[in-house]
This record gives C-alpha cells, structure tokens and sequence, in this order.
C-alpha cells in the first residue's frame, strides 16, 4: 500500500504506475506519452479512444482466441493418444470387467477429437489468432514510430504528421476486415463461379469458335434465321394439326350417321 502511495506521489510525469491499476500494460506505458505529445487536447483524446482502444481490442480478441484454439488443440493432442490404446486393449481379457466403460470412454473421446477439429476449422481459430496478433503488432509499431518520429514520421512534427497516421491506421484496420470477411465470401461466390462457368461452358459449346468478326457475325445470323424460320412455320404445323383433327371427327361422325341409317333401314324392313 505504501508503494502505492509513493508511486502516486511521484513527481516523473512519464511515470507509467501513476495511472490506474486496472490499465493493461500497453495503456500505462502509452498514456503518459499522449498526455505530453505536444497535440491539441482533443487530438490527444482521439489516440486515447480510437488508437490505444484498437490495439486494445485487438490483443483481447487474440487472447480470446487463442484460449479457445489452445483449448481444442488439446482436447485433439490428448485424443488422439489415447485413443489407440483404449481401442487395443478393449478386446484383452484383463479388461473385461470394464469392457463397457472402455468402449463407450473410446467413443466419447472419438467424438470430442472430431467435434475440436470441426471447431478450429468451423470458426477459422488459427487464422484468427494469426491475423489479430498481427494486427495488433502492426498497429502498435505504427504508433511507436508516429511517438517517436522514426521512419515514414521523420522529419516533421506530431501535428503535421496527424493525417498520415490515421490514414495508415484506418489502412491497417480495413485491411483486417477485408481479411477476416473475404474467406467466407470467396466460398460463396467460388460456388457461384461454379455454376456460372458450367453454364458458360454449356453455351460456348453450341457455338463455333473463331478468330474472325464476320465469321461470327455470319454465325450468329444463321442462327437467328433458323429461330425465325422456326417462330414462321410453328403456325403452319398447328394448322395442320387442327385440320387432321377436323378430318377425323368428321370421319367419325359419318361413320355413327351411316349406322345410324343401316338400323333404322331393318327396322323399316322388320315393320314391313
């Protein structure tokens, strides 16, 4: 407690304990700086709030990540050794008082292995936890360097390097999205490809190739001749139809007509 309180009292103005205890390592080692960057106040806020709360972010989503991916790598690594030997020694004698338990412990570490594996593929942990820890580094290098006017901030002040390194700090920060999105619309639109190159496929198939525009042109309008000839004589065909039906009810008809005459000329006959 009494360090504390010296700590508190201290007169160095960079003094990264001065700040709370609840702060990362990261905030109390980079606040003092921004306090004193020779900025505008609101300037100093913005680093504050939008760069020291990225890289902040960024390191818990990595830590998040990685507890989970470390947590199904073991559950694998573990697995994967014992079970082999639970399914070698399910069948020995010295065991068959516990046969059940062994066969049924074989199966549910079976399925935690493969439900681990699905899940680190499922949500991508891997990369996530590369492309975060990534991210984070690259933003705190971009800061350290924007501090300590090193590199592409040499040569100038804080303030009139303020617009370069926001516009690398958003660069960074679309990049990540880009990244962290483009997997799952590159799966659907790979499927989408698919199906458009199938169809391309199909079409360009019906049709000669050739290096020549008129040849294509001729092409092209032979084919639209034969549709039209063929929209043209459609009609004809149907006519044609209609008549032939016409011809056979007619014929029909004739036929009942002249049956019809036949009884009624033996029935006269029978009456006479």
């Amino acid at each position: 407690m009494g360090n504390m309180l010296a700590c508190c009292n201290s007169d160095d103005k960079f003094q990264s304990h001065k700040y709370s205890c609840y702060m990362s390592d990261f905030e109390k080692r980079i606040y003092p700086l921004i306090d004193h960057i020779k900025l505008q106040k609101y300037q100093r806020s913005i680093l504050k709030k939008r760069f020291a709360k990225l890289v902040l972010q960024y390191e818990e989503l990595s830590s998040s990540v990685i507890w989970r991916y470390n947590s199904c790598r073991l559950v694998i690594s573990i697995g994967s050794m014992i079970l082999p030997t639970l399914q070698t020694i399910q069948d020995s004698q010295n065991v068959k008082d516990y046969k059940n338990y062994i066969y049924w412990g074989a199966i549910g570490t079976s399925l935690s292995v493969m439900t681990s594996n699905n899940l680190i593929s499922m949500f991508e942990l891997d990369k996530k936890y590369i492309m975060y820890s990534v991210t984070a580094e690259k933003l705190k290098s971009l800061g350290w360097k924007y501090f300590e006017l090193s590199d592409m901030f040499a040569g100038k002040t804080h303030a009139e390097n303020w617009t370069p390194f926001w516009n690398e700090i958003e660069q960074i920060k679309k990049m990540q999205i880009l990244a962290e999105y483009s997997s799952h619309d590159d799966k659907a639109s790979n499927n989408n490809n698919d199906d458009d190159d199938k169809k391309h496929v199909i079409y360009d198939s019906d049709i000669n190739s050739s290096d020549d525009d008129d040849d294509n042109d001729s092409h092209h309008k032979k084919r639209h001749k034969k549709h039209a000839s063929f929209d043209i004589e459609a009609p004809k065909i149907q006519k044609n139809v209609e008549s032939e039906i016409k011809d056979k009810e007619q014929h029909i008809e004739n036929t009942i007509n002249n049956i019809k005459n036949e009884i009624t000329e033996e029935n006269i006959k029978k009456v006479i």
